[in-house]
């Protein structure tokens, strides 16, 4: 009856600590802030109706690496690009550039690149107020 329960109490332990690995490691890969004072905006490309800007910006990973880490916004025109709401984040890219097929879908063109973190769809307010769903799309050159 006693082992019964050492049993039950491993199991418990070992799906606790199976969720929190999960936990970590999800929170490894998540987009980081990047805003920091190296930070460098790369190019800003305006939507057709120019009420949205896609914004590549450039990160130098600190003094210890050279790594370069890239990211795009999306921003109403003219606005800045806040800490944590990356669409795209990737390492060691090859010919980065952003196109907008229409008002609604941006996008993004590379050769190469070891993508961190991407995210498909998004809602961004625009300059008028208004939220505008967009789409985004990577296309390998």
């Amino acid at each position: 009856m006693f082992k019964g329960n050492i049993k039950n109490l491993s199991l418990v332990a070992l799906v606790i600590l199976s969720a929190f690995l999960v936990y970590l490691l999800f929170q490894a890969h998540r987009p980081g802030d990047y805003s920091g004072s190296d930070n460098q905006e790369v190019s800003r490309v305006p939507s057709p109706d120019s009420l949205i800007d896609a914004v590549e910006m450039a990160n130098v990973g600190g003094p210890a690496t050279a790594t370069v880490v890239e990211q795009i916004y999306l921003v109403s025109s003219g606005g800045k690009p806040e800490p944590r709401t990356e669409l795209f984040v990737a390492v060691h890219q090859d010919s980065l550039w952003l196109h907008w097929l229409n008002d609604r879908v941006l996008l993004v063109h590379y050769r190469d690149a070891e993508i961190l973190f991407f995210n498909n769809k998004v809602s961004v307010k625009d300059k008028t107020g208004r939220e505008k769903p967009i789409e985004v799309r990577l296309e390998t050159q």
